[in-house]
């Protein structure tokens, strides 16, 4: 029997027997009926489960998805790192549809489509047949964060039920979604079940497990073969954690207020220094920004007051203290670096600590060398460093190395995921009377890739990369004659998650005079 593209979406959406029929008659299955949907996202939609099994059955529908314009790849790359994507997935989507236009689809395997339609069949079936839970769409989503993003977690809950009952062998996890989960401990475990848990997810998990002071947890995983400096970064650092259980507190984790009690009450709750107004809800004429911006303080005074309502009783400090104590002892016999460790933390930490009513715990750690019993190495007058934090995790290192005569700029730009590929890094200097030269471009010197501790070339992994690997790009200036700038600007731009990131000026005239 044969029929037409349009006559067979309506009988798959209709439920027809034709349907089976004329997929028969069809040489190749993978056809798109529509804008950016495919006769088996048509048939999910539907919940034609005659036809999801039939397709289901064919290996090259299995991994098939709609066409997609990668005019469109750059806007949208940008406006995810920019602004994420949370729960429900409905607001990025409509956010980018109204952007990019009705033609706009996001590149959905049938298990991606399953999952973000939350057709529990559909995924169960797919699941069985081989399809790939890895697969990205165009927001680089994979199967169990699109569960995650459209349903919440009970999406997730039926992916792993479904996942575990295919006998797939176990997918990577990936860290975004671990840390979305780190609210919902019983799916925590679920996962780990189903899932390889990379180096990333590892670092994460275990400074959750220092933040919730779980000693009994910590011991095990040090343990192993875990290497406790490895897990020491900028964004995450184990020793933070076991002080002040700052991941609770960013992240306002069940029970927030009673780990990260201390570093509520000394600073506040998050959220509580700043209001946000949704631009989306703002009116073309602005005239209702006012009332928006009232309720954006509503909220923040609420929280602030929330933050004063806090209690913690003299026995749960105690023991809070005592397990804090005794991570710290867990770390160090595992052979914490602490010159790295410390390196990592904010310069007035410790200060910060006693500040928080934990004089004890920072009495603790001294004996180790923390807080200044440890000799500091200054740095040499010849260098000069700075840093900037950047959208999606990612770090710009900056540093100024005077070598007599000459002298020249070195940047860093560093992610803990992975590659962020097609920047341009731009510099310029200033001098004493306010002028500035030109902007000039950096060239990328070295790449390189962290796979577990092992430092290797980025051009030796091939593209795409699946795996989260943390990345490193150099870039240099050719040396230059003295004197050194009065201020150094620095502009990041590019197809990919940065765009036209213009950072602050870095002056240089004071720290020259300090050193």
């Amino acid at each position: 029997m044969s029929l037409s593209l349009n006559e067979l979406a309506l009988a798959v959406k209709n439920g027809e027997d034709r349907a089976l029929a004329a997929i028969e008659d069809l040489n190749d299955p993978c056809v798109v009926v529509a804008p950016g949907k495919t006769l088996f996202d048509l048939a999910i939609e539907c919940d034609n489960r005659l036809v999801i099994d039939r397709l289901s059955q064919n290996k090259q529908a299995l991994a098939f998805a709609a066409p997609i314009e990668d005019d469109f790849q750059a806007g949208i790359n940008f406006h995810v790192s920019e602004d994420g994507v949370e729960y429900p997935i409905d607001t990025i989507e409509g956010y980018l549809t109204k952007t990019f236009g009705p033609q706009l689809n996001f590149a959905r395997t049938p298990l991606l489509s399953a999952c973000r339609l939350g057709n529990r069949y559909a995924m169960e079936v797919l699941l069985k047949t081989g399809a790939k839970p890895a697969d990205k769409d165009r927001l680089k989503l994979t199967a169990p964060e699109l569960c995650f993003y459209a349903r919440g977690v009970d999406g997730v809950r039926e992916f792993l039920q479904a996942f575990e009952a295919s006998g797939q062998k176990p997918f990577a996890a990936n860290a975004n979604l671990v840390r979305e989960l780190l609210a919902y401990p019983d799916l925590l475990e679920q996962l780990k079940v189903c899932a390889k848990l990379g180096a990333p997810v590892q670092k994460l998990l275990f400074c959750y497990d220092c933040a919730r002071l779980d000693v009994d947890a910590v011991r095990r995983t040090l343990a192993g073969k875990f290497d406790i400096n490895k897990a020491i970064t900028r964004f995450l650092n184990p020793v933070q954690e076991a002080c002040t259980s700052h991941l609770f507190w960013n992240d306002r984790l069940p029970g927030h207020g009673y780990y990260a009690y201390h570093l509520t009450k000394y600073i506040g709750p998050a959220g509580s220094h700043s209001i946000h107004v949704d631009n989306d809800l703002i009116a073309p004429d602005g005239s209702n920004l006012d009332k928006l911006m009232r309720e954006a303080e509503q909220k923040r005074r609420a929280l602030e007051e929330e933050g004063k309502r806090l209690t913690l009783s003299n026995e749960d400090a105690a023991d809070q203290l005592q397990k804090r104590c005794a991570i710290i002892d867990a770390l160090m016999d595992a052979g914490l670096d602490v010159e790295k460790a410390e390196d990592k933390l904010d310069e007035d930490f410790f200060d910060e600590l006693k500040g928080m009513g934990l004089r004890e715990l920072v009495t603790h750690m001294k004996q180790f060398g923390f807080d200044g019993a440890r000799p500091v190495q200054k740095a040499a007058p010849s260098s000069i460093q700075t840093f900037w934090e950047l959208p999606v995790e990612s770090l710009l290192e900056a540093e100024v190395v005077d070598e007599g005569p000459q002298w020249y700029l070195e940047l860093v730009h560093s992610n803990v995921y992975g590659p962020v590929d097609g920047v341009t890094v731009e510099v310029r200097f200033g001098d004493e009377d306010g002028n500035t030269g030109q902007w000039q471009a950096l060239d990328c010197w070295a790449q390189t890739l962290d796979r577990d501790g092992q430092i290797i070339p980025r051009a030796k992994v091939p593209n795409p990369i699946v795996e989260e690997m943390p990345w490193q790009a150099r870039y240099r200036t050719e040396p230059c004659s003295r004197p050194l700038p009065a201020s150094i600007s620095v502009r990041l731009s590019g197809p990919e998650h940065l765009a036209n990131v213009a950072l602050g000026d870095w002056v240089l005239e004071d720290e020259v005079a300090q050193d």
